[in-house]
């Protein structure tokens, strides 16, 4: 049986230029092998300069630091050989290979200058240890001496060598224990040479208390020097501001262990070995105190003790991912550092003392007579307060003076007082409010009031029945 096809729908199509496209395909793989001959050219000669600008590396002056250098640049040739091998052998591909090769000419070229300017970096930080001639602090910190102590020792290259991570490029200086052969301290080459691990700026912490205080004292301290409070840390002003100040000087690692190491006698380690070197320089202390006094060797319980109480106070320093020494801060010592802020702060703020023996007022009402104590503090404003009054249109300047102290600020409009309250959450907008300080003064009354002074205790916020008395006794009444 024959079966017939339907050719009605067939399309012809156009016929395959072969020739053109195996042409084409073959300008490609040319294009690429190209490409790849120049790619090889580029690696080869990235490899070359690496290897040059290792063996043209600069001779020192000690020859303890010439063998340094000269193993390191061994050490160096040998990674970029290898590198290179890996990748013509198609283990590692060539963006991996470049960067292998960039980081051993960063790394390296980083090293070379620090040993060169080794010397010159040790005077800096030691001149910046010593105190000013007039008796000024030096210009770092606590923590910067601790980094000048790092950076010296690095010029001890006894049992040392420079590597590279094979796998990275990256360059590390390596202390190795003689004993086990094994790296006992492994440096970073770029952490040695950035700024921040060779200096850390003093801070004055006293200066900016005091500023603060200045403020906070304001609040509660009138013109004439009379104190308000006896608790300043009552008032919400002052106590947002003990708050705000305490956390702006403890808000990051190396500022609280300033105020550790300056304030609270607390010292750096970086590993084991330099922590328990500090405690046990501790333990010699006390020995040799104690045999001087006369006293028995600390036993090994005492020993214990003394391990774990300094052990409290230590504070470990690493390298953080921007290979950056940091202080790392526990919680408990930041609880201490900013107890130590804020006990420096209250110290210095005034609080009224125990008054003397209060003048007593009578007051008769309902048929009885009641006895209402008045503080000489309260007497002696009253008594500057009358006298403002009598003062005419000056009242409001001579008013505002004596207020300041209490948190308020009173305005005459011309028939009556508008009463304001000290606010610290308001930004300084309205005529009472000063420049460039924190908080500003909020409308809470109108008062339609005459000049008589006892009139002012509500719209104050006194004690209306005591103003009363003080006013009365100060117009001695």
């Amino acid at each position: 049986m024959s079966t017939r096809q339907n050719y009605g729908s067939y399309v012809p199509v156009d016929a395959v230029d072969w020739g053109k496209a195996i042409g084409g395909l073959y300008n490609t793989v040319n294009q690429i092998g190209l490409d790849r001959e120049q790619q090889k050219k580029e690696l080869d000669k990235l490899m070359t300069d690496s290897i040059s600008t290792i063996n043209n590396s600069e001779m020192f002056k000690t020859q303890s630091l010439n063998d340094y250098v000269l193993a390191g640049a061994e050490n160096g040739r040998t990674v970029i050989n290898n590198a290179n091998k890996d990748l013509k052998a198609g283990i590692i591909k060539p963006a991996e290979y470049r960067a292998i090769i960039n980081n051993v000419n960063t790394y390296w070229s980083t090293m070379s200058k620090s040993m060169k300017n080794f010397d010159a970096t040790n005077q800096e930080i030691l001149k910046r240890q010593q105190p000013g001639k007039d008796g000024s602090p030096p210009e770092g910190s606590e923590f910067e001496e601790f980094l000048g102590a790092q950076h010296a020792n690095l010029g001890d290259l006894r049992n040392s060598n420079y590597m590279f991570n094979p796998e990275s490029g990256e360059g590390y200086m390596v202390k190795i224990d003689p004993t086990t052969g094994r790296p006992e301290k492994v440096t970073n080459s770029l952490a040695i040479a950035d700024p921040s691990n060779i200096m850390d700026q003093r801070f004055d912490f006293d200066a900016e208390i005091k500023t603060a205080t200045i403020n906070m004292k304001n609040s509660y301290v009138r013109e004439d020097g009379t104190i308000t409070l006896v608790d300043p840390t009552k008032n919400e002003y002052v106590a947002n501001t003990i708050a705000h100040t305490v956390n702006s000087l403890t808000n990051n690692p190396r500022m609280s262990s300033q105020v550790l190491a300056r304030y609270g006698e607390f010292e750096y380690y970086e590993d084991e070995k330099g922590k328990n070197s500090i405690i046990q320089e501790k333990i010699d202390e006390l020995e040799m105190s104690r045999s001087i006094e006369g006293k028995p060797a600390l036993t090994n319980d005492e020993k214990k003790n003394v391990a774990n109480n300094m052990s409290d106070m230590l504070i470990k320093v690493y390298l953080d991912d921007n290979n950056i020494y940091q202080p790392q801060i526990t919680p408990e010592q930041q609880k201490i550092a900013q107890e130590i802020i804020r006990d420096k702060i209250i110290s210095q703020l005034p609080n009224k003392q125990t008054e003397d023996e209060p003048r007593v007022g009578r007051r008769s009402g309902s048929g009885s007579i009641t006895e209402v104590k008045v503080d000489n503090n309260t007497i002696s404003f009253a008594e500057k307060f009358v006298k403002a009054m009598g003062s005419g249109k000056k009242a409001e300047d001579e008013l505002n003076k004596l207020l300041k102290g209490d948190g308020r600020q009173v305005d005459w409009n011309g028939s009556g007082w508008d009463v304001y309250k000290y606010d610290p959450k308001k930004k300084n907008t309205d005529k009472y409010g000063t420049e460039g300080s924190p908080g500003g003064y909020v409308k809470t009354n109108y008062v339609n009031l005459n000049w008589n002074a006892e009139n002012f205790a509500e719209a104050l916020g006194y004690n209306k029945e005591k103003w009363a008395q003080a006013v009365k006794i100060a117009k001695g009444e």
